[in-house]
């Protein structure tokens, strides 16, 4: 079986233009609050707040754009191999692992993949995505995963 990652896109931007979109802003954001809090620190309060919460909103789209990074570890992606499949949804909520011994079933939904262990209980996976063409290749590599390994599948 061929290894397949499919990116979780919105299917608006690539993941390149969407990082270069995030990290344009952020140091804008950034750039913009710091050089206003240097230079004009001195005026009202209402001012300097305006100021702080664009450095703050800045440096939080860096560390987004950081995290969402083409190729990092943390990008939203479903990885179908072999052995498992590794779904990525989110950068704080952290990965989720399928391995065959461990499915009784599995029945796809529109953008869900819902897992029927044999002794856990049911797992359903959101497939992050408004695009369809990704919700059809991520639904095709779990339907070859699913072949390979004799897991009853259902839905589609």
């Amino acid at each position: 079986m061929q290894r397949h990652v499919i990116f979780l896109t919105n299917g608006m931007f690539s993941t390149t233009a969407r990082f270069g979109l995030i990290f344009i802003v952020g140091l804008f954001l950034v750039l913009t609050g710091a050089f206003n809090l240097s230079f004009f620190g001195g005026l009202d309060g209402l001012y300097i707040v305006l100021n702080i919460i664009a450095l703050v909103a800045g440096a939080i789209l860096l560390i987004d754009a950081w995290l969402l990074r083409p190729g990092s570890d943390s990008m939203p992606r479903v990885e179908v191999d072999d052995h498992h499949i590794l779904v990525v949804n989110d950068e704080l909520v952290g990965k989720v692992e399928l391995w065959p011994d461990e499915i009784a079933s599995i029945q796809l939904a529109a953008y869900e993949i819902i897992v029927d262990y044999k002794e856990k209980e049911r797992l359903i996976i959101s497939i992050n995505t408004e695009d369809v063409d990704t919700s059809k290749d991520v639904k095709m590599a779990v339907k070859e995963f699913c072949e390979v390994h004799n897991i009853p599948l259902s839905g589609g």
